[in-house]
């Protein structure tokens, strides 16, 4: 070890003189100092022989005796750098690379010295050195489940490279990039980074002269950890690649001929991207695939004349016929870059831990508050390809709660986001927009149909009743429709998923949550508005609810994960999320689904469920020999003519109930048919009448129900509505009758 011997009291670094201090006065049977020396001021080394455990079979060349040197430093910012002094000490996997093969520099440890240095003592070191060899010798440091080892040593210099920047080297064909730095921030932090390009970008873009040419190489399969040291030049490196097959002076030899008639390459400097297959054992699968990066401290001029493809003249190179052999690179030096791939979807989604399909088309509508930050998520996680579409312009008052920030105010809130989602996952285009209301899209309609007609999922965030309609009934697709969105007062997130054939479509997974509010004593407030209101500007709908940000970001992690799931099963699901806004405890609800019975009746339809219609046959049951009835609870779509009935209300106590004849009662039927009302805000209400037949009649409506129908109608006219009457016979039977005045 270099720098002048002293004696343990003379050391001033605080852990070598702990080192020494145990070495010398504690009797250990396993370790003794040999020497101490002062290679400068605050930098201090500590020599000594540690006694080895070893087996009976050495899958590695350990002595039973190593000799050791544990560098310090003064500032005690890193790991002591231990080396085995031993020469011809083997290369083994957990081992740092230095510029130097020998002496080899041991990785002691996988957690960051902040840690290590909280618990640190000079015992406990020996030992983990100790142990670090006795498993090296057995072949068990680095366990069966544990990442493999890099081939070479970390450097701080990074250099962003395209996600997809070897797929033309596995068919052959050689990757050539163009490489700018960075733009420096106000502190310089981008100043050690630069950017890959595929191609040169046109005059003053970007605004940096072009500085370097990257150029890559792949190697065969190797076994992990097989380099020794750090090339420190092109025939050092050379002679590195030549065990991954690669022959990279010539191969340099050759591309490097094909640029020398352009000055602005050879002014350059040369980057060699080299990516390095790696595998567990030798001759075994690949596992991963490392990739290093070496730029030339020479132009691709002087590289060319330091590996003997020509002369040079004034800079301009002159080739020469025959390549000179002789000159093999050795004066080209190099200095190691990080490469880093740049955010690419697949790396993304490992990243988010998300597996399955990823390029899923969605076409998501309605990107607000809840919207833009489940779009945010899952695109972040490279998940979906998506066309957004949003006729919103954004407002001062909207960086509250969304995902764009204040710079985004007088933007559409559709074009910043697709923006952003591109600039963030390299590749294929993530996301396109469009700004358009969905239900008024004038110049917008074409595209919006391409749109609808080439995606698999149609996703309704908008928050909006006639939006969700819209597209679950009139939009024509082959897409799954989904509908996701938070309560009025924001404590509660509901997600709609129709099943992958449609057969339980949107609209009817929304009735069927209307009447799950009903049931559910818990929900029956889910719907409640809240009454604090914020006025942001002078029009009549210019008024915004108070839900707080962390509301709408937990209910956005909750729903890209939900939706996610949804997604990858083939039912139907229809869930709410609630949070307990005084603990943040999140409970959720899986509502049941119930297939759908639907029958035309004139102009309109009719859409019920089998739950509705059990409920039904039951009361019937149950009332047995005597006729009962009651309400049709549901809603009318005048504008697609289409009747929804979602529940029954059963016989009022003032009703009569006989044998052959029913008349319904009043008594409490208003207030119940106005809880319905709150319950839903509206959504729900009377919508007809329905009633059972004895035994042995089925539902074939008698001349008195013809007459209850049109008595029925004359009163539904005033409302501009049909009449609606469900009779229930025996052997389960059921008839739907609809009545009209006009």
């Amino acid at each position: 070890m270099p720098g002048e011997s002293v004696v343990d009291v003379e050391l001033t670094v605080s852990k070598a003189q702990e080192l020494a201090r145990t070495l010398r006065l504690i009797d250990l049977p396993y370790a003794r100092l040999a020497e101490c020396r002062r290679i400068s001021a605050d930098i201090e080394t500590v020599v000594f022989d540690v006694d080895v455990q070893l087996g009976q079979h050495l899958a590695n060349d350990i002595r039973r005796t190593e000799r050791i040197a544990a560098v310090f430093r003064g500032e005690d910012t890193y790991y002591p750098e231990t080396l085995a002094l031993r020469h011809g000490f083997p290369h083994v996997p957990h081992l740092n690379i230095h510029r130097e093969q020998y002496p080899r520099s041991l990785c002691l440890y996988d957690r960051p010295y902040s840690e290590i240095r909280l618990h640190w003592t000079a015992l406990a070191y020996v030992e983990r050195i100790r142990e670090w060899l006795a498993l090296t010798a057995r072949g068990e440091l680095h366990a069966e489940d544990q990442p493999l080892e890099q081939l070479l040593f970390g450097v701080p210099s990074y250099l962003v490279i395209p996600a997809d920047t070897f797929d033309d080297v596995d068919s052959g064909r050689p990757t050539h990039l163009f490489v700018y730095p960075g733009p420096i921030g106000e502190e310089g932090i981008r100043a050690e980074l630069c950017f890959a390009y595929r191609s040169v970008p046109g005059v003053g873009e970007p605004a940096s002269p072009l500085k370097f040419i990257a150029t890559t190489f792949r190697g065969a399969p190797q076994y992990h950890g097989i380099m020794h040291w750090q090339p420190g030049n092109l025939k050092e490196l050379h002679t590195f690649l030549q065990s991954a097959g690669i022959d990279l002076v010539g191969e340099l030899r050759i591309r490097l001929r094909a640029w020398e008639r352009d000055p602005r390459m050879v002014a350059t400097k040369l980057i060699l991207l080299v990516a390095l297959p790696k595998t567990r054992v030798s001759g075994g699968d690949v596992e991963s695939v490392e990739t290093w990066a070496f730029a030339t401290v020479s132009t691709v001029g002087e590289t060319g004349h330091d590996i003997g493809i020509w002369d040079l003249h004034h800079a301009v190179p002159g080739t020469l016929l025959e390549a000179d052999l002789s000159k093999d690179g050795s004066e080209t030096g190099l200095v190691m870059l990080n490469p880093v791939y740049a955010l690419g979807r697949e790396r993304a989604a490992r990243l988010n831990g998300v597996e399955g399909r990823l390029d899923r088309k969605i076409t998501a509508v309605g990107l607000g508050a809840l919207g833009s930050q489940v779009f945010d998520n899952l695109a972040r996680a490279g998940y979906g390809t998506w066309t957004l579409v949003d006729g919103d312009m954004f407002l001062p008052h909207n960086p509250t709660r969304h995902a764009l920030h204040g710079d985004a105010v007088g933007f559409s809130k559709v074009g910043p986001l697709a923006y952003l989602a591109n600039e963030t996952i390299e590749g294929k285009i993530v996301s396109k927009h469009l700004v358009a209301d969905v239900l008024d899209p004038g110049e917008a309609a074409d595209q919006l149909q391409e749109a609808y007609a080439d995606t698999e999922i149609l996703l309704d965030m908008s928050a909006s009743v006639p939006v969700a309609r819209y597209l679950a009934r009139d939009v024509e697709s082959p897409a799954r429709r989904a509908s996701l969105y938070l309560s009025p007062s924001g404590e509660d997130l509901v997600l709609l998923v129709e099943d992958q054939d449609r057969r339980m479509q949107l609209d009817a997974l929304e009735m069927q949550y209307y009447r799950a509010l009903l049931l559910d004593p818990a929900l029956q407030h889910h719907l409640n508005r809240a009454e604090a209101r914020v006025r942001y500007g002078l029009a009549c709908r210019d008024v915004t609810a108070i839900i707080p940000q962390d509301l709408v970001a937990l209910h956005a992690a909750i729903g890209s994960r939900g939706l996610r799931t949804a997604l990858a099963s083939a039912g139907a699901t229809s869930t709410i999320w609630r949070v307990n806004t005084s603990d943040l405890t999140v409970s959720k609800t899986q509502l049941p689904i119930h297939p759908v019975v639907e029958q035309q009746l004139g102009d309109w339809r009719v859409y019920a469920d089998t739950w509705l219609l059990e409920k039904v046959m039951t009361r019937r049951r149950e009332k047995l020999p005597r006729e009962t009835g009651g309400v049709l609870i549901g809603t009318f779509d005048t504008q697609r003519q289409i009747i929804y009935v979602v529940d029954v209300l059963f016989s009022p106590p003032d009703s009569d109930e006989w044998p052959t004849v029913y008349v319904r009662g009043c008594q409490d039927l208003a207030a119940e048919i106005a809880r319905v009302k709150t319950i839903t805000a509206g959504a729900l209400g009377y919508v007809g009448e329905w009633h059972s037949h004895p035994p042995g009649h089925g539902p074939g409506a008698s001349t008195t129900d013809e007459e209850a129908i049109a008595m029925l109608a004359a009163e539904m006219a005033y409302e501009g509505l049909p009449a609606l009457m469900l009779i229930a016979g025996h052997n389960q039977e059921h008839a739907w009758y609809l009545g009209r005045t006009l």
